[in-house]
């Protein structure tokens, strides 16, 4: 196989004894029959189609005439700049090793595939989601009965980049359509969060696609917090965590309210 490339290591170049041992002429020439070998049908050997290259072809591709040529090419041998085989041909023992570890690990990574085939067949498929336009959302829409906040919903989404509950990627915009649907049909638009029998103020949810999230205790609110001791109180609830919640002026004017309003109060 012809590569459109040669690995070329400057630093071996510049180290390399034997090439440095080479006159300027013949590390020239040896540029131009390494693009050769490069070039050839066999990787690394110096050829001209499947025949071994004479020093006259090399001589006219060079642009030198053949006895400099053949002095030069004289010198790199002798210098073992390169290596001849059985049938005499020129070669880089640097390509020709490169080669034969290009083609192993190919042979490798092959025979990889073949045998890890069937867990590749089997394994999960990557599903990669594509965002709808509001056109296709609200099209789709009006094939679900009885929707009427779709385009809230779509808003919903666009406003957190298409993401389901903790930040997981969508991969079914159609199933989340059919989903904020039923929703809706639970007239889910509001939450509050109960401590015993107190019951926080309802938060709107912006969308039925919305997640409900529990409001959070305002627990620097005296009157919050005094409903909550009330609360404990009337139904024997540990105040334990409420007491260390609470800023402690706080706690304290809830606690003395909680107790105006409680004839009985455990010490």
């Amino acid at each position: 196989m012809k590569l459109p490339w040669i690995k070329f290591f400057p630093s071996d170049w510049l180290s390399d004894e034997a090439l440095r041992s080479c006159s300027i002429a013949a590390r020239g020439m040896w540029i131009d029959l390494l693009a050769m070998m490069a070039k050839s049908n066999t990787h690394g050997f110096l050829l001209v189609g499947d025949v071994p290259a004479s020093v006259e072809q090399i001589a006219r591709i060079v642009g030198e005439p053949t006895d400099v040529t053949r002095k030069l090419l004289q010198e790199l041998e002798k210098n073992g700049v390169f290596s001849r085989d059985e049938n005499n041909v020129v070669y880089s023992r640097r390509m020709k090793r490169d080669e034969h570890y290009r083609k192993s690990n190919a042979v490798r990574q092959m025979r990889y595939k073949e045998a890890h085939k069937e867990d590749a067949e089997n394994s999960p498929k990557v599903i990669k989601f594509f965002k709808p336009s509001k056109f296709e959302w609200m099209e789709y829409a009006k094939t679900i009965s009885g929707w009427t906040d779709a385009e809230s919903a779509y808003d919903y989404y666009e406003s957190i980049n298409w993401k389901a509950n903790g930040g997981r990627d969508i991969t079914d915009w159609k199933a989340v359509a059919r989903n904020c649907a039923r929703r809706s049909g639970k007239k889910q638009n509001s939450v509050e969060v109960k401590f015993g029998s107190f019951k926080s103020a309802p938060r709107e949810v912006k969308s039925t696609c919305e997640s409900p999230k529990p409001q959070p205790i305002d627990y620097n609110s005296v009157d919050v917090v005094a409903g909550l001791v009330t609360t404990a109180l009337k139904e024997g609830l540990s105040m334990a965590m409420l007491k260390a919640s609470a800023p402690k002026d706080v706690w304290e004017k809830a606690f003395q309210i909680a107790k105006s309003k409680e004839s009985l109060c455990p010490a």
